[in-house]
């Protein structure tokens, strides 16, 4: 016997994590085997605070139970100890089994694990508790096969203030994080844990995990701001709707997730059943490049069964035809022509016709000749098939006083972006793509690059009145810009020297800039932080008058296939 905390004999180490320690016990009075996990005390909070906040949730979660939720039997301290005794599972974890599965575990024991563990979501935030922290090393398996979900101790009751992470302490582990959570633990919520289990599915099936990095900071950064690799291009073999299904659930943004637990599961049931989930396909399907269309050679041997079966009749009177034509066009060809024929020769790429959009000598079109909404369709043409991306369109644009709004977020294909360097844009939304060549444009009035990972040196020689962005560490880059308004999502510097050299008018930081600032939302126009950077020789125009956040070009709604309100 190791030691006894509470009226509970530790008899043995099971494991040892971040947060604590797992040891074997047995129940006091019903003499079953319980895993007591103790947690170690947190330096940074106030210790009697989270204790009652921890005791609370702990038996938050003790009031459910489900077939693939580890039970949890009690929740205490002991000292400055807290623990929880739950349910004793005798067998090994995902995560361990992932260990002698590096290219994955087979994919209908994931997807019947999948839907056991969002049934057992479904019913945990029907109470009102978030899980956070869903990963393979939290999913068990019985002797028998099942699976159950472990690790409650972090949950959160969304009903009540009191919940372990009101001190702002970031909980979850980064390779499953969700973007949101990353950004502000207090802020998860059930389609935070969608995401979390997404991930965790995308590690069981691919044996890797979506993201990598060299820190935990690194990771949990690109969890925000890079674009995923579709499931299918690591693991070719996987099923298409397994994999779109992931990446639904992994989407950066959460009102483009799957809801709740429950269209989740109506989605996995689907699967299950074999029913083809063609709502899926046009978003997130990896499509493989072919050259030639598959029909294109049984449509030539069915024109040649055809031409084999004209009448003679037919084929005569056709020349004939000819014949007459010949004639007819010789007599209207004026004399000095015939007797001294030139031949003309057209470049293909200085032809700029509608006739020739399926061309792929076509030049781009010059933005200031004919007109800009056919020569923009043309553009966006040419943009789907550099890209290989079916899902855009009229329906991704509008058009203003001559300048363009358009909406490619989480066009995750998207690296080239040329067929669009032509035009001016009022707002151009490139948020979670994978573009290269932004440097390419030439006018934007509203740039939206959150969740894409960019080189801020190429923004330099852009004319940008507003610019967003996702996590950034440092704005020097930015030096010399064109750039009025800056807006991002988190800032990671250490220092305010770097906006001194930005002419701003406007700073917007939405969730905090915690090396320099302990605000939430710092925005020029707040009359604080107004006289603060004034003091620092940093505030060069006026401001607004209040935080004004537009999410993106008006009319849009996020994400692929976006639709203009009338």
């Amino acid at each position: 016997m190791l030691d006894i905390i509470a009226n509970y004999n530790l008899e043995k180490l099971l494991g040892r994590g971040g947060m604590g320690a797992v040891y074997l016990s047995h129940h006091p009075l019903l003499n079953i085997p319980l895993a007591i996990k103790i947690f170690e005390p947190h330096n940074s909070i106030d210790q009697e605070e989270f204790q009652q906040r921890f005791v609370r949730e702990g038996l938050l979660a003790a009031s459910i139970e489900h077939q693939n939720l580890v039970r949890i039997y009690d929740a205490g301290v002991d000292g400055s100890r807290n623990f929880l005794a739950m349910e004793f599972i005798d067998g090994p974890d995902l995560g361990g089994l992932l260990k002698n599965s590096p290219d994955g575990l087979d994919e209908g024991f994931v997807r019947d694990a999948a839907l056991g563990i969002s049934d057992a979501l479904k019913l945990a935030h029907s109470k009102g508790i978030i899980h956070r922290d869903i990963k393979p090393e939290n999913i068990l398996m019985t002797p028998k096969g099942y699976v159950k979900l472990a690790d409650l101790g972090i949950a959160k009751d969304q009903e009540s203030e009191l919940n372990v992470t009101a001190t702002g302490i970031a909980l979850g582990t980064p390779h499953y994080i969700a973007p949101e959570q990353a950004l502000d633990a207090c802020s998860a919520d059930q389609r935070s844990d969608i995401y979390t289990l997404g991930a965790t599915l995308y590690h069981l099936l691919c044996g890797s995990t979506p993201y990598e990095g060299k820190s935990p900071l690194e990771v949990m950064m690109k969890h925000v701001q890079e674009p995923m690799e579709h499931p299918i291009i690591r693991k070719p073999s996987m099923n298409a709707d397994f994999a779109n299904i992931i990446s639904k659930m992994m989407e950066k943004r959460p009102e483009m997730r799957y809801q709740s637990c429950d269209e989740l599961i109506d989605d996995l049931k689907l699967l299950k059943t074999g029913k083809s989930l063609n709502y899926l396909k046009e978003m997130y399907e990896h499509k493989p490049t072919t050259k030639t269309p598959p029909n294109k050679k049984k449509t030539s041997k069915a024109n040649a069964k055809k031409s084999k079966t004209f009448p003679v009749k037919t084929i005569i009177g056709g020349i004939v035809c000819l014949i007459i034509l010949g004639i007819t066009s010789l007599a209207l060809i004026p004399e000095d022509q015939t007797n001294s024929p030139k031949i003309t020769t057209t470049k293909p790429e200085t032809i700029i016709s509608e006739k020739t959009n399926d061309t792929e000598t076509a030049p781009l079109i010059n933005a200031t000749t004919g007109k800009l909404s056919t020569q923009f369709d043309y553009a966006l043409k040419k943009l789907s098939q550099i890209n290989k991306i079916t899902s855009i369109g009229p329906n991704n644009y509008q058009i203003k006083d001559g300048r363009i709004n358009l909406d490619l977020s989480n066009q995750t294909n998207l690296k080239d972006i040329s067929p669009l360097a032509p035009f001016k844009y009022g707002e151009l939304d490139l948020s979670g793509t994978s573009v290269k060549n932004i440097e390419v444009l030439q006018d934007v009035d509203d740039l939206n690059l959150s969740n894409t990972d960019i080189n801020l040196e190429k923004l330099k020689s852009l004319n940008i009145n507003t610019l967003q962005l996702g996590i950034v560490d440092d704005v020097s880059p930015l030096a010399g810009s064109s750039i009025k308004t800056l807006s991002m999502m988190h800032y990671f510097g250490d220092s305010i020297e770097p906006f001194r050299q930005l002419k701003l008018n406007r700073l917007i930081i939405t969730h905090g800039a915690p090396k320099i600032s302990s605000r939430k939302y710092i925005d020029l126009s707040l009359k604080k932080y107004r006289e603060f950077l004034f003091n620092e020789n940093m505030r060069t125009g006026p401001s607004s008058s209040g935080p004004q956040r537009r999410p993106g070009p008006k009319g849009f709604q996020r994400g692929p296939g976006s639709k203009f309100s009338p």
